[in-house]
């Protein structure tokens, strides 16, 4: 499983503005993404295929490049094995810390991905068939509100 979200752009609505609260964890996400945004030269990451960058690509509905990632990890260094999932999410939006989980705590690194209940359920069907041998019910990217 693979996750990735664009460079954050600030679009805050007024309701957000006033929350003391989620002005800081979107600076503090802000300030991680732009962090892990910078490759490490003595780490370099694996180059994906052309199979994969498309299905990288698609997925997260922007290029991945070098500087993409999730908020704390790199999207190019996630790439290890088989690729069961690409999700737009950041790294606490896949175990289900992400705006729409519910409740006023549920997202801890507000990334404005868009992720949704359907872009969750589909990602860990992913993960679950993977487990089981079989192939995801769902199509990968459904469920996923673009900004």
């Amino acid at each position: 499983m693979v996750a990735g979200v664009p460079k954050p752009r600030e679009q805050f609505k007024l309701k957000q503005v006033l929350d003391p609260e989620y002005v800081a964890l979107r600076a503090l996400f802000r300030l991680l993404h732009e962090l892990t945004a910078r490759p490490h030269l003595h780490y370099p990451y694996p180059a994906p295929t052309k199979a994969t960058q498309q299905r990288l690509d698609r997925g997260l509905g922007f290029k991945a490049t070098p500087g993409i990632n999730d908020g704390i990890v790199p999207t190019l260094s996630q790439l290890h094995g088989r690729v069961l999932h690409v999700a737009r999410a950041d790294h606490l939006d896949v175990v289900g810390h992400y705006t729409l989980a519910g409740g006023r705590t549920a997202d801890w690194l507000p990334s404005g991905a868009g992720f949704t209940p359907g872009a969750f359920e589909a990602t860990w069907e992913a993960v679950a068939a993977a487990i089981a041998g079989k192939k995801p019910a769902r199509l990968a990217g459904v469920g996923i509100a673009r900004p």
